[in-house]
């Protein structure tokens, strides 16, 4: 039999997943919300050292907040700008008109021509749909940043008042959030300094390359390295455009060969190294929970697949194993 705090934490997980399920736009700005106030302690706790608490917590929240309100505002505007740019150029191609000493029918020419135009065609109408979504992108933003102070003024609160979930075996029960918080907290404070370190690569790449924007491309490295698997395909959109429109096809090979060096030195030797005294879950594990929130929850599920994870991992070490 699963103790009574071992049901209640079943039924406020099942909650929290029908909620998600119900107004994922709501839940989504409340876990990136937790997400960033989690990451604003650590240099908040730096500061606090040698200045005034609370304006350390003030420095801490602009920075970050800064930081990820440069990305978003940036994003749109490259892919925007640089599709217009790239999509020009290719609208005034005419392989059929290329000289060649080699013997080519021209029904490959055709089949090229053809091909540029559904490729312009379908890359303008995903240029239009984000133009007409940025207002509502836009305010879910505000809505992310107004949650991450919220939520930041909230965590102690929350922590200390988490007898009151369990009126019935409440030692186990509050050991159990506590080891369950703690993981996660654990977990995203390494997943950050493995962002930071991404993005300082990823930065340093287009700059030593030439690329424009070195800085813009390095934050939002950053930013996105905390989506699995999916960050390093958001962040290779602007980079791989900004790459094509400086340099051309070298400037892709360039951009493609810096992502895949930062992504291999994260695999074999950044992630091991920053989690070896924290969380140890496997790879595939986490791939398959991404899928499978995502498919049940779309974007939101991305987000709380580790979290439920960990609350998972847990709830079976408390309430199962030791029964």
């Amino acid at each position: 039999m699963i103790s009574g705090a071992g049901k209640l934490s079943l039924i406020y997980f099942g909650i929290i997943l029908i909620l998600f399920k119900l107004a994922p736009t709501i839940m989504l700005a409340m876990i990136l919300g937790v997400y960033f106030a989690t990451i604003i302690e650590e240099p908040e706790k730096i500061l606090s050292k040698k200045i005034n608490p609370v304006l350390a917590k003030i420095i801490s929240y602009t920075l970050v907040i800064s930081a990820v309100v440069y990305a978003i505002s940036n994003f749109f505007p490259v892919i925007i700008n640089q599709g217009k740019i790239i999509f020009e150029n290719l609208s005034g191609v005419d392989f059929s008109s290329q000289e060649t000493t080699l013997e080519i029918p021209d029904e490959f020419f055709q089949f090229l021509n053809e091909f540029k135009s559904t490729i312009t065609s379908f890359s303008l109408n995903i240029l239009n749909n984000i133009v007409t979504s940025i207002p509502s992108l836009v305010a879910g933003s505000v809505i992310i940043i107004i949650t991450t102070v919220i939520m930041g003024t909230l965590k102690r609160r929350v922590n200390n008042n988490l007898w009151k979930l369990y009126p019935v075996d409440t030692l186990n029960g509050i050991n159990f959030m506590k080891k369950t918080i703690t993981d996660f907290e654990t977990f995203i404070k390494g997943q950050a300094l493995d962002a930071l370190i991404i993005g300082l690569l990823v930065g340093l790449g287009a700059y030593i390359f030439k690329i424009p924007g070195a800085f813009f491309i390095g934050v939002l490295a950053w930013i996105t390295n905390f989506i699995p698997y999916l960050g390093v395909v958001i962040a290779a959109i602007p980079m791989l455009m900004l790459g094509f429109a400086t340099h051309g096809v070298k400037g892709i090979i360039i951009v493609i060969a810096i992502l895949v060096v930062v992504n291999q030195a994260e695999i074999w030797f950044i992630a091991p190294k920053i989690q070896s005294s924290s969380l140890k879950i496997h790879w595939y594990i986490i791939l398959v929970a991404i899928l499978l929130f995502g498919q049940l929850f779309q974007l939101a599920g991305i987000f709380i697949a580790i979290p439920t994870i960990i609350y998972i991992r847990n709830f079976w070490r408390f309430f199962m194993i030791k029964k």
